[in-house]
Formats: C-alpha cells, sequence, structure tokens
C-alpha cells in the first residue's frame, strides 16, 4: 500500500514550522529570495509543493531525494510572496502500523530493547536510517558500520502495545523498582513522540546525549523515566501524568522542571541540574517518599513553602540546596534528613519519630528541637551557631531519650556546652556513643570534670603521652581512658596515646569500681611529657602510689587521698604555695604510722608555711626527699 508523507509549514519574513506525523521540516537560512529547508523523513523521492493559502492548489517547487542518512537541504525562489504554505509529497512503503517514535542515534550501531503487551500486538517495525527493516523485538540491532547521525523510526500496531523503551538503564540512583533489564547506552541524542503513547509505563535513556525536549504529555500510563547523568538533557514535559511515580534525572542540565499535577508520585531524583524552582502543584506530593534535589545551590524557591502536603516523606535528601529560615517538615514518617550546607536558621524536627539520620551540618542553626525523636540514631550539626543552651539540651536529649544513637557531631558551633551537658557527654561516652563537641583548651577539673565521681582528670600539653594505672585493690569490671581528641581506650592500664600535635588537652580515666585503683601516673622513664595539671586524685580512694616526676607539672591538689605512701614529685616547676598545701593537704589526710612511704618533692619549692606539715608527716613515717 502506498501513503502520501507531508510536512506542512507557514512561511513569511520568517519561516515557521508546522508538522505532521511522517516528515520533520525546519527553516534553514538560503541566499536572499530564497526559502531554505530541511527534510527528516523515510528514504524516497519527494516533491516540494507550495501554496499561498490551504484553499488555492498546490504548485510544484522542485523535486529530491532523501538517501539513507533521513534528511536533506533544499531551496527554492520565494517570490515575494507574503505568505507560503509548504509540503513535501512522496510516497514510501506502510505496513499499516502506526509510527510511534523517532530516535536520532550518533553510534555506530543501535540496539533497543522494547516492551510490549503481546497479546494486543499486531505489528511492530523498525525502519533504519539505511532503508532497511527489522520486526525484532524485544530487543533489536542494527550496526551501520561507522558512527554517524542518523534517523531511526518505530512503528507499532496498536500503539498501546508499547509499554516500555529502554536505551540505557543500570538501576542507578534508586532504580531497582522499575522492572527493565540492563543496558548500555545507545548513545541517542534526542527521541520524540509525534503523539502520545497510551499504554507506555517505563521510559530509560541513561547516560545518552539527550539534547531534545523529552515530551511526555499525555502519557497516561507512565509509572517511570529513568534518565541517570543524561547530562545534555535540558527539557522535559512530565506534568499531568496520573500514573507517574518516579522520576530520575539527576546529573541533567534542566532548565525547569514542572512536576505539577502528579498524585501517584512517589520517587524524584533531581541532583545537580541547573534549573531553580520545581513546581509541585496540583495534587503533587502526597505520595512521595524520597526527593533528593542535592547540589543545586542555584535555586530560589523555599521547600519550607513548596513541600505542605508532603505527608508521606522519609527520605528527604537536601543538601547544598540554598535554603533558608525555619525549617519544619511536615511528614511524621520521616527516616534520613539530609539537609547540610544550607542556611537554615532553626530547625523544628518534634515529632519525627522515625528519624534515624539527621544531617543539618554547615548551616546557621541557633535553635533545634528534636522532641519525640527517639529513633535518632546518628545527628550532625557541626558548624552552626548552637550556643550553650542548645548544646546542654541536645546533649541531654540524646542522653536520656535516644537510647540508639552511636554517633554525635556537634563541634564547630557558637559556644560550648555547660556542667550540664558535660555530665550528659559523658553518659554517652561511657555508652560507647562516639561524641563531637568543642572543650573548653583548659579545663579545670575540679568542679566540671568530665570522668565524674570514678575518674582521675588530667591535662596535658604534649603530642606523645605514656601513662598508666595499677589495680592492686580488686578486678575492675571497667576502665575509660578519654583522650581530649576524642579518642577512647577501654579496657587496659597503660595507654601509648599520639596526639597529632602539641596542644592543651584535657583527658581523664575513669575506673569502675575507683577503689581497686593502687597507681597512677606515667611510666617509670617517661619524663617531661606535659602532664600539666591532675585532678580529683581523691576519687581513687586505694590510691598509694602517683608518679609525676619530671611531667611539667603546675597543678595537683592532694586533698583527701588517705592512703598515699609513695610520691614522686620532683623536679616539676610547682610554686611555693603549691608545694607547700601538698604538704598540708597529705597531712590532713593521712592519719599514720605509715610504712615504707617515700615523699620526693622539688628542693626549692616549699616554704616555711609548710614546716610543721612537713614534721608531721615525717613523724608519721615518710621519708621526705628532697630533689
Amino acid at each position: 500500500m502506498k501513503r502520501l508523507l507531508s510536512i506542512l509549514l507557514l512561511c513569511g519574513a520568517a519561516a515557521a514550522q508546522a508538522q505532521q506525523e511522517e516528515a520533520l521540516c525546519a527553516p534553514l537560512a538560503a541566499p536572499p529570495g530564497q526559502v531554505g529547508i530541511r527534510v527528516d523523513a523515510l528514504p524516497g523521492s519527494y516533491t516540494l509543493l507550495t501554496a499561498t493559502n490551504l484553499n488555492a492548489p498546490w504548485t510544484p517547487e522542485t523535486n529530491f531525494t532523501i538517501g539513507a542518512e533521513g534528511s536533506t537541504d533544499t531551496a527554492f525562489p520565494f517570490l515575494g510572496r507574503p505568505v507560503l504554505f509548504i509540503r513535501a509529497a512522496g510516497s514510501a512503503t506502510s505496513t499499516g502500523a502506526t509510527h510511534v517514535a523517532r530516535f536520532w542515534t550518533q553510534g555506530r550501531s543501535f540496539s533497543p530493547v522494547l516492551s510490549l503487551a503481546d497479546e494486543t500486538l499486531e505489528t511492530l517495525l523498525w525502519t533504519w536510517s539505511d532503508g532497511t527493516t527489522s520486526s525484532d523485538h524485544p530487543e533489536a540491532t542494527r550496526d551501520f558500520g561507522s558512527a554517524a547521525n542518523r534517523l531511526q523510526r518505530l512503528s507499532v500496531e496498536p500503539p498501546a502495545a508499547l509499554t516500555a523503551i529502554n536505551l540505557g538503564f543500570d538501576a542507578s540512583d534508586g532504580g531497582e523498582t522499575t522492572p527493565l533489564p540492563f543496558r548500555d547506552p545507545q548513545n541517542v541524542s534526542a527521541v520524540e513522540f509525534p503523539h502520545p503513547l497510551p499504554g507506555l509505563r517505563y521510559f530509560a535513556a541513561s547516560y545518552n546525549p539527550l539534547t531534545n525536549t523529552l515530551d511526555f504529555s499525555g502519557f497516561t500510563a507512565l509509572e517511570a523515566v529513568e534518565c541517570f547523568q543524561a547530562s545534555t538533557l535540558r527539557h522535559v514535559v512530565l506534568t499531568n501524568l496520573p500514573n507517574l511515580k518516579r522520576v530520575c534525572l539527576e546529573g541533567a542540565d534542566l532548565q525547569e522542571l514542572d512536576l505539577s499535577g502528579n498524585p501517584a508520585l512517589e520517587d524524584v531524583r533531581g541532583a545537580l541540574n541547573a534549573f531553580t524552582e520545581i513546581r509541585v502543584d496540583r495534587g503533587t506530593g502526597s505520595n512521595l517518599w524520597h526527593w533528593c534535589t542535592r547540589d543545586n545551590p542555584q535555586l530560589v524557591q523555599s521547600f519550607q513553602d513548596a513541600m505542605t502536603n508532603f505527608f508521606a516523606l522519609r527520605e528527604l535528601y537536601i543538601w547544598n540546596n540554598n535554603q533558608s529560615g525555619h525549617f519544619a517538615p511536615v511528614s511524621t514518617y520521616l527516616v534520613d534528613l539530609q539537609a547540610a550546607d544550607n542556611r537554615y536558621a532553626s530547625a523544628d524536627l518534634s515529632g519525627k519519630e522515625h528519624l534515624v539520620n539527621c544531617s543539618l551540618s554547615g548551616n546557621r542553626l541557633t535553635n533545634l528541637v528534636l522532641t519525640g525523636c527517639a529513633a535518632l540514631r546518628m545527628i550532625d550539626v557541626h558548624g552552626n551557631r548552637l550556643g550553650t543552651a542548645q548544646l546542654d539540651a541536645l546533649l541531654e536529649f540524646l542522653d536520656r531519650s535516644a537510647p540508639d544513637v552511636y554517633s554525635a557531631q556537634l563541634d564547630q558551633n557558637a559556644a560550648l556546652p555547660s556542667e550540664n551537658g558535660y555530665a550528659d557527654y559523658v553518659n554517652l561516652i561511657n555508652r560507647g556513643v562516639s561524641v563531637y563537641v568543642d572543650w573548653p583548651h583548659m579545663f579545670d577539673g575540679r568542679t566540671n570534670a568530665p570522668g565524674g565521681s570514678d575518674a582521675l582528670t588530667f591535662v596535658t600539653t604534649g603530642a606523645h603521652l605514656r601513662v598508666e594505672i595499677q589495680t592492686d585493690h580488686g578486678t575492675p569490671t571497667n576502665i575509660l581512658w578519654h583522650w581530649g581528641d576524642g579518642r577512647i581506650n577501654r579496657d587496659v592500664t597503660s595507654v601509648d596515646q599520639y596526639f597529632s600535635a602539641d596542644g592543651i588537652f584535657t583527658n581523664y580515666v575513669e575506673v569502675q569500681p575507683p577503689g581497686c585503683v593502687s597507681r597512677f601516673g606515667a611510666e617509670e622513664g617517661a619524663e617531661n611529657q606535659g602532664i600539666r595539671a591532675v585532678y580529683n586524685a581523691s576519687n581513687f580512694p586505694a590510691l598509694s602510689f602517683l608518679y609525676l616526676s619530671q611531667q611539667g607539672l603546675e597543678e595537683l591538689s592532694l586533698a583527701g587521698c588517705a592512703n598515699l605512701t609513695q610520691l614522686h614529685l620532683a623536679g616539676n616547676p610547682v610554686s611555693a604555695a603549691t608545694c607547700d598545701q601538698w604538704f598540708i593537704d597529705l597531712d590532713a589526710a593521712v592519719t599514720g604510722p605509715v610504712a615504707d612511704a617515700e615523699f620526693f618533692y622539688p628542693a626549692a619549692a616549699p616554704s616555711a608555711a609548710s614546716a610543721a606539715a612537713r614534721s608531721n608527716l615525717a613523724a608519721k613515717g615518710y621519708a621526705l626527699q628532697p630533689l
């Protein structure tokens, strides 16, 4: 059977295109007085016809031939006609099938995969750019011998039999739910549908160099569009699609994105594009569970205003999206929130009882509410502007209301936690939680000792430290060394600790029960390590041996240390007042008599103020050794 192929164009001072189904026509630049036309059509012979109006006779202007490449350029005199209708007429063999899609390919070969409702399929025909045809499906392959720009055509009868087109798919970015086979990208630069395909459910063209507008208008059965890393795709039409559930457009170059009128939409992947807003009007949003638009800093819209009906949202990935102001997502099903590197000033996540992961780092938060987020396991709010009260509240919540939390990054904020915050911090550390929070460079250890009543706190300045305890009065159930850089050692009596560089670090060793500890200090021979201060030694009531010779010690209290008999404190730069207090406190704590007791101290340090205490200690049995 033969049929007429025609193109209709309206040409005036500048030609404008109006096309019918079986051929494409576009105006071209031409010499003065000429009309230039490019025609894409099936191979064959054609006549270019013109008319000054649609009721006038058609006049032949020129003949031309389209070869295997599927297109040609031609020109004819304009002759001053103000309005001109143009059509190309020819003949081509038809199978009776409806032409449903055109594919412009660039590679040597083309191997698409189709899915079809076989019970309704009557005819399928691929018409290749070289004029050959194929009825192979679901996979058809044509090797042209070399790479070039070519036009391939697909005809299907009835069109509703076509349910999927696969030009490239690897299930990236959550595509495991799309029932398509893996397919290498087919080097397709454009896809055009002359009419909506009523049965098409899945379209995939990931990694293809698409440059035209993908227009899915009227594709009422469409469920998923997979165009992952189609990096040159700039325009796509995806509105008013009642069955659309998933769109994967990550890594494209979309200039705009309108998802309005898609009430079934569940999964949006739109990271790394160029649009400045995403429209979600006319019912879109109520079924969305995943939204990812990360790394689109050019966005100008507020998601807080746009996502008012996103009640089913479980995963929200909006980091680096130029968001600001107050953030309070409406969904109580939220599980994973990744909203770092924006400019949010405050956030209210109260009632998010399913929230497991929360990342809001790199914002401008001065307040964060987590009431009810009992399932939280990971939180990262470093690099914000949270004050002491807010940090204390977060530590208290994590300590008392988040039993499964394992990581909390609260550092690089505007202030430091208070004494109350330290207590919750210690409880979290004891549970094995990784907590990152800034502490003062120098911590006095007397009223705010992070280790609590079962710990001895010590401040160091050196980069390398070898310290130990001994437990001669029972078996400890727990030993925890907590270092000022956040690292932890458990259930060891000696530690060889390396910091990244010299610096002031507040550390502590906690032992349960504390009464089993008999010795604390540097390993013998490990001198000049920069142990500057030791606090709360009396927390270890059976402590009898304190070894801190030549450590740079400036501050130490012996108050309440009733069992100390070996004190190696010589060679430290303590003041006379501090050294005097050692003798006075020890004399007050030890009732005596003692055996095998020695006290090594800096010879030049004590003054007459401690003379009586020294005399008393000698009488109790201490051998006083000035060095």
